[in-house]
């Protein structure tokens, strides 16, 4: 008999085309799976929509978010997980579609090697299915000795829609995703992932397509000015940070790279100025910069020789 494989997605506010993400679950070659779908309080008729495929298929099954938790797709994966009998997870995009054989080819992955993880490659689209564009930074074939580092040094790219997990292996983790970052939520988590040293493969058959500016997080986050990206970002990396330095992985090649990325955002961030001093003291007491003299003199220099906005 064949595992069971837990499918959770987060919806918010996508009335207009969940369907057809869930369709393509219903499509799968492997029907294995139970869809676990948590709502983060829809103002349309999402709900509507989902409860209609828990009506036909027994498959799917509805919750909403408890109200007790925050407010975010993070949490919503996090409940539903919680709520998973699968030997397998697959978080899953409410806007992303699987092509048939996704489940199959990962599921046999896993099984046939006993892996911990596994990832598939993608291709985007917009509206149209049948016109897509390859992602071309998610091909890990080259990247085995650090996986952790690759996601935020180079072009590999890590999204939720393209990994599967073995739940034994994340029943491991202290914690899954971190609903309190706004921005490189899945980054941060599967540095996290990778840095507890999973075993691993990559598949290359792109099998998963992922949706691109339809009302997302990150259309959104492009919006924004730059300075406030940069705040965005440097509370998410400074999560990073942590989790490398807690691991002892933060070789000179990973400081470098932090202190580089540390450095552009505060010299080149326009926030207030208490937000300023705060992120600095971070700075120090982590050590996010080649010397306390050189973090001294950029802080002098910003701080003192500035506008009230820096």
């Amino acid at each position: 008999m064949n595992e069971l494989v837990s499918i959770i997605i987060p919806i918010y506010n996508r009335a207009d085309i969940l369907a057809e993400t869930l369709d393509s679950i219903i499509l799968q070659t492997y029907k294995e799976f139970e869809c676990i779908l948590v709502d983060d309080d829809s103002s349309d008729n999402s709900i509507e929509v989902a409860n209609s495929f828990v009506q036909k298929d027994s498959r799917f099954k509805f919750f909403k978010r408890p109200s007790n938790l925050k407010k975010g797709a993070c949490n919503c994966r996090n409940y539903g997980y919680q709520k998973s009998s699968g030997t397998f997870i697959q978080w899953f995009d409410s806007d992303d579609i699987m092509l048939p054989t996704m489940l199959e080819e990962k599921i046999n992955a896993l099984t046939t090697y006993g892996l911990d993880v596994v990832s598939m490659a993608s291709a985007y689209f917009t509206n149209n299915i049948s016109i897509t564009r390859i992602d071309k930074s998610s091909n890990l074939r080259n990247v085995t000795d650090n996986p952790a580092f690759e996601i935020i040094s180079t072009n590999f790219s890590a999204i939720t829609s393209q990994v599967m997990f073995r739940k034994s292996f994340l029943n491991t983790q202290k914690r899954l995703f971190n609903n309190n970052l706004l921005k490189n939520q899945e980054t941060e988590f599967f540095v996290r992932i990778f840095l507890s040293n999973p075993t691993f493969d990559f598949i290359e058959n792109r099998n998963v397509l992922i949706r691109s500016g339809h009302h997302s997080i990150s259309s959104v986050y492009n919006t924004f000015d730059e300075s406030k990206k940069r705040l965005i970002n440097i509370i998410a990396y400074f999560e990073m940070y942590h989790s490398f330095k807690n691991a002892n992985r933060l070789t000179s090649e990973i400081k470098i790279f932090f202190n580089n990325f540390f450095y552009k955002c505060l010299t080149r961030m326009e926030v207030e100025r208490v937000t300023y001093l705060k992120l600095f003291v971070w700075g120090i007491y982590f050590n996010w910069f080649p010397s306390k003299r050189f973090a001294l003199k950029i802080f002098l220099k910003r701080y003192f020789f500035s506008k009230q906005n820096l």
